[in-house]
């Protein structure tokens, strides 16, 4: 939390996406933009609406106090998941996790900025714990839960349709398998009504508007989105695991209109999850000055993302463990959609993930408790390498930020 406050005392508010000029249309013009009078008008109306009397109070700034509210929400609730939950054994993997949530750049600049990721990530982490509430006491009360947590995700961007399906999945599977006719046909009805009632707005306006509910900035014919093509040459972009091309490029390199991209998929979902691949807002510090922290740390991630792999696949048999794991994969699999679609670099940055961080950080503790049965039987090396290794990569977290906090202080003081 601490971290958080300090990265918001001198994060600017605008990332390199200006969710803050919907907001100033709304006050302006009193009424929600359609999806192509601005570039992230598309989006649904939640977070801005929600803006607004912080956006009256005080401008963009207090509008990033509202981001910063609902990022503080959401790492607590996490810790506490990630505390109580019985999905996890170890109170060592319960610990990294926490340390992952509380470190990770990408996860913590994203959800400060004004814009709706801060909101879409909580309304992700509100979506699996309703799962999972669900999935323990399936009564009609908490599939109500469920369906106005998927109608609040609805109504603050597209990706999260992904997690309301999970939850209509989960709905009517546990109610299939654990209630009478009448009453899981009640549940899914009781879902379903608050889900589409509540959470359409947007879906149906893009509807009567543009003759499509889905609608994505990228359909008005932009010059950026040109700039930031090709991302996808052939089989080779969905499959190229190349990491000395990231480490000889680390970053995007500035051209007109966008930057460039490793045109690998693999590669930007890797880079835009360990480290910022490009500068987000005033924080440009280590971009600006060297590679070797970008680097370093994306050497380092190395075996998180192993430990993340691996426990999935380990974990997978596990009573549960399939909620988690599936609001991922739908959440992947919309992102990737959406990317070949459009064919644009922006559309595969894990952040569009992040709603989905709790399965990221469960598979990081289920890697971390097989490492730690696999020291058990084959001695503790392995474990204190793994260890060593991870608390160096939360140093190099912790660098950036002290890299980033600095820059922006000294600068500001001339």
């Amino acid at each position: 939390m601490v971290l958080r406050v300090a990265v918001y005392c001198v994060l600017g508010p605008t990332g390199n996406d200006d969710h803050y000029e919907v907001i100033q249309s709304i006050l302006r013009e009193g009424r929600l933009p359609m999806a192509g009078q601005y570039a992230q008008a598309f989006h649904p109306p939640a977070y801005y609406v929600l803006s607004l009397p912080w956006a009256m109070l005080g401008g963009p700034r207090f509008v990033e106090v509202f981001s910063l509210l609902l990022s503080i929400a959401n790492t607590w609730l996490l810790f506490v998941f990630l505390g109580k939950t019985e999905l996890l054994g170890s109170e060592r993997a319960r610990l990294h996790a926490m340390a992952l949530t509380a470190f990770l750049p990408q996860f913590v600049v994203y959800s400060i900025l004004v814009s709706n990721d801060s909101l879409s990530m909580l309304a992700g982490t509100l979506a699996l714990l309703a799962a999972l509430r669900f999935q323990s006491a399936p009564t009609v009360s908490n599939a109500a839960v469920a369906g106005l947590v998927a109608a609040l995700g609805l109504l603050t961007k597209g990706t999260l349709i992904a997690h309301a399906g999970v939850l209509l999945v989960v709905v009517a599977v546990v109610s299939w398998q654990r209630l009478t006719l009448r009453r899981g046909a009640a549940s899914v009805a009781v879902f379903l009504a608050l889900t589409l009632s509540l959470g359409s707005y947007k879906f149906i306006e893009n509807e009567v508007r543009y003759g499509r509910p889905f609608v994505h900035n990228m359909d008005f014919g932009q010059g950026w989105v040109q700039a930031q093509r090709p991302t996808i040459t052939g089989v080779r972009s969905l499959i190229d695991i190349d990491l000395v091309k990231l480490l000889r490029e680390p970053y995007g390199e500035r051209r007109e209109g966008g930057w460039t991209n490793p045109q690998s998929v693999p590669l930007l979902l890797y880079a835009t999850l360990w480290h910022p691949y490009v500068p987000v807002s005033n924080f440009r510090g280590t971009w600006q000055r060297t590679a070797l922290l970008a680097q370093a740390t994306y050497l380092l991630a190395i075996p998180a993302t192993v430990l993340i792999l691996a426990g999935w696949i380990i974990a997978a048999r596990r009573p549960r463990v399939w909620i988690p794991l599936a609001f991922f994969a739908a959440n992947l699999a919309i992102v990737l959609a959406a990317g070949v679609k459009y064919d644009a670099w922006s559309c595969f940055q894990s952040r569009l993930l992040f709603p989905s961080f709790a399965a990221i950080v469960l598979g990081y503790a289920w890697g971390i408790e097989a490492g730690i049965e696999a020291a058990g039987r084959r001695g503790p090396a392995l474990m204190r390498v793994t260890s060593v290794v991870s608390i160096a990569l939360y140093a190099a977290f912790l660098t950036y930020f002290g890299a980033e906090i600095s820059h922006v202080v000294m600068k500001t003081l001339g």
